[in-house]
């Protein structure tokens, strides 16, 4: 999770998450720099997600 930024910022980021082979990035819209302090609810249902398929992927 990576906080709001700009659209070239966001360009450059992605574009470096592109590497990750097996992750992915989010951008969690008006967080600053401590996501889950500013935009609590967004990040906890990403954070969930990703524990989720975490889960999903150990069982098989």
């Amino acid at each position: 999770m990576k906080a709001d930024a700009d659209p070239e910022t966001r360009a450059a980021d992605l574009d470096l998450a592109d590497e990750l082979t097996d992750g992915r990035l989010v951008h969690v819209p008006d967080a600053g720099h401590c996501v889950l302090r500013d935009e609590y609810e967004a990040a906890y249902v990403e954070l969930r997600t990703f524990l989720r398929r975490l889960s999903f992927d150990a069982d098989y």
